[in-house]
């Protein structure tokens, strides 16, 4: 073909070049999880894209439309015809582009490097020899550090939705009635009055007072009276403060100067932070989140043995460990253990009636106290080690949390002095007409995703290579 390319700044997908079938299960494989972070991917065993004309036309995919070209590096595929095709065009295209890192070979078996195609037995391979979940944290890497665009916000439904028509759950749906539990847990003790007081212009205000408030513009609101949260008792403003009625389903009074929104707004708030003060108070850590979120976790040693004992959804004991850690081998050599940590964080919900939704985040130390401040290293720790942690995990890490947060069967959220939220440990379940059965889709995800190079539980040494 002649003519100009598209310059590299003008193509956002990845093309995936492999031997048709007999790399078929890594294919697909890689294609699900490179579209799950949101890549915009090229493979014939997965089209994942839909209505794009050029994907019938290879040549014109790699030519026009490929920012980078994995090949994946066999045995078959080294000798393969159609996949040396592909190879030589997107050389081509390198050269043109003079793009050296265009091509990206991938080592998935144990073909020696020097039997490498000539047309890439210069450049550096990612191998995947060591465990596929290891190698795509290089390749993902490479990607990121080469500027690939994630064109895909949906990347996570497009996979579930391609899973779903392609792989086994048509086949574990049970026409029988199950129980499901949500992360919906009870909310009671909400005040029937709030406090709000101006401020003035000129107002500085402390960074924290001893119990929740929240601003909003020109106002501060509470839960707690001026006493409560000034050692004098006064103004915590400076400027004039009122009590109101608290009612989440219609507007304030009109005197009150209030909107409804803003009422419910500071109301989700106030409860964030009684969370908040609650894991302060038992000297657990928080976990900045993006957007102001925080979630607490469970340090090394915070509960007897790591270990929390508790009441399982069939009635009989559980015990799930809230930290643990993996052992990392090096490039360079020597050992690092990584530690994992459970944590909650609290999202207020208040429709139908207030509940805390506890959403599920896994925080990382190197020495099972002290978060790393790196968000990138939190993301591709979490990728690797929650990757094969299923709904019964989470569900059951989460059960174990609250029993260690709650006494006497709820959680106390403090919001004044003489009021205190209150959590309840169970959550709230319903009850649906249909069941399914995983049991066999499991080792068939597992296939998918990994879970054999990811290892499972808890306290146990597992080993992982990873750049020095």
């Amino acid at each position: 073909m002649d003519g100009r390319l598209p310059p590299l700044t003008d193509r956002n997908v990845i093309f995936i070049s492999h031997a048709n079938p007999e790399d078929n299960a890594f294919a697909t494989w890689l294609t699900l999880r490179l579209t799950r972070e949101g890549y915009r991917v090229w493979c014939d065993v997965a089209n994942l894209m839909g209505g794009d004309d050029f994907w019938n036309d290879i040549e014109t995919a790699i030519r026009n439309h490929a920012r980078k070209f994995i090949f994946v590096v066999t045995r078959t595929s080294n000798r393969k015809q159609g996949t040396l095709q592909e190879l030589a065009v997107a050389v081509d295209v390198a050269r043109r582009l003079n793009e050296a890192g265009f091509v990206v070979p991938i080592k998935c078996d144990d073909l020696p490097y020097a039997e490498h195609n000539i047309q890439i037995h210069r450049l550096n391979a990612l191998t995947f020899t060591a465990g596929w979940q290891q190698g795509l944290v290089s390749l993902l890497t490479t990607l990121d550090d080469a500027g690939v665009p994630r064109p895909l916000e949906n990347g996570a439904i497009r996979v579930a939705s391609w899973w779903n028509e392609n792989r086994l759950n048509h086949d574990i749906l049970r026409r029988s009635p199950e129980s499901l539990w949500t992360n919906w847990f009870p909310l009671k003790g909400l005040p029937r009055h709030f406090r709000v007081w101006d401020i003035p212009e000129d107002a500085r205000l402390p960074d924290r007072f001893p119990y929740p408030t929240y601003r909003i513009e020109r106002w501060l609101f509470s839960f707690a009276d001026s006493a409560a949260l000034t050692e004098t008792g006064e103004s915590p403003t400076g400027g004039r403060g009122r009590r109101v009625n608290l009612h989440l389903r219609r507007e304030p009074a009109k005197r009150t100067g209030l909107k409804r929104y803003e009422v419910i707004t500071a109301v989700k708030q106030l409860i964030r932070q009684a969370w908040a003060k609650m894991a302060r108070d038992r000297s657990l850590p928080l976990y900045d989140l993006s957007r102001g979120r925080q979630t607490l976790w469970f340090p090394k040693s915070a509960t007897d043995g790591n270990t929390v004992e508790f009441d399982g959804v069939d009635g009989k004991k559980g015990r799930r460990d809230l930290c643990g850690y993996k052992t990392i081998s090096r490039a360079g050599g020597g050992k690092d253990r990584r530690y994992w940590h459970f944590g909650l964080e609290a999202v207020p919900l208040l429709y139908p009636s207030p509940v805390l939704a506890l959403k599920s985040h896994v925080v990382f130390t190197q020495d099972g106290k002290t978060a790393v401040n790196e968000p990138k290293y939190q993301h591709r720790a979490r990728r690797n080690q929650c990757a094969m942690w299923w709904n019964d995990k989470w569900r059951d890490l989460t059960l174990a949390s609250v029993t260690e947060l709650a006494a006497e069967g709820v959680v106390s959220l403090p919001v004044a002095p003489s009021a205190s939220l209150v959590m309840e440990w169970r959550p709230v379940k319903y009850r649906a007409d249909v069941s399914y059965q995983d049991a066999d889709v499991r080792p068939a995800a597992a296939e998918i995703i990994g879970e054999d190079e990811l290892g499972d539980d808890n306290e146990v040494e597992e080993s992982e290579t990873v750049e020095a």
